[in-house]
């Protein structure tokens, strides 16, 4: 769900409804877990800063996307319901206590290991496909790094998500080894696939440059805009 509702607004861009998946999406991932909401905070941010048009609405679609869930955070406060702490600004505030430095070194090794497979050759994926971009539009003067935009928001939201699960496996109180071992292999699940993702929006932008044509060579067939546009070449 975070993948899509990060995807919604750069692959549905020309469509009508793709704010309403991004918010729809980003407010059933936020429900499903504790940490949804942060992660769902991450994904919000991240489209924010590659979205260069329409950040306003972004905003009040995503903040009202994350209503149900701390909504739902508030009846349980109300109840008397046990609420954990680990991803609330009280939480993340515990982050330089020295038990959770402790904690968050030990925490990112466990999360990196799940991840790296992974987390690693998506961000080598997003660096290739941005150099292989910067030497097609020097020789041939086609490409746009526009096109890799999906590739790196999935890439950031990737390591965002990963840095962010770490913090929360530090501020916890839950016996840590422990913790790990019972959760890390799912709790990763988020950050490995906007991996994945990130390394799947890279090939079609690469397969593309293959094909490209220099924009010169493009203009040297001067029957090409006549065929282009369905008229006869003059035959003399």
């Amino acid at each position: 769900m975070l993948v899509v509702s990060a995807l919604a607004p750069f692959l549905l861009s020309d469509q009508r409804g793709a704010t309403a998946v991004f918010a729809l999406c980003l407010a059933a991932a936020a429900s499903t877990k504790k940490e949804g909401v942060a992660f769902g905070l991450v994904v919000v941010a991240v489209v924010l800063v590659f979205q260069p048009h329409g950040r306003r609405k972004v905003l009040a679609w995503g903040a009202l996307a994350l209503v149900p869930a701390l909504l739902w955070r508030l009846v349980l406060e109300s109840t008397g319901s046990p609420v954990h702490e680990d991803v609330s600004v009280g939480g993340i505030a515990r982050l330089f206590e020295p038990e959770s430095l402790r904690r968050l070194g030990k925490a990112v090794p466990a999360v990196f290991q799940e991840t790296s497979s992974v987390l690693v050759p998506a961000v080598v994926a997003c660096v290739v496909a941005a150099l292989a971009i910067r030497a097609c539009r020097r020789q041939t003067g086609v490409g746009s790094f526009g096109d890799l935009v999906p590739a790196a928001v999935c890439c950031v939201a990737a390591v965002a998500t990963a840095v962010l699960l770490s913090v929360v496996y530090a501020v916890n109180e839950l016996p840590l080894a422990w913790w790990l071992w019972t959760s890390v292999d799912r709790a990763t699940a988020t950050p490995r696939l906007f991996a994945v993702a990130a390394m799947c929006a890279t090939v079609p932008v690469v397969l593309g440059l293959t094909r490209a044509e220099p924009v010169g060579e493009r203009s040297e067939d001067p029957d090409a805009p006549c065929h282009a546009a369905g008229v006869a070449p003059d035959p003399s």
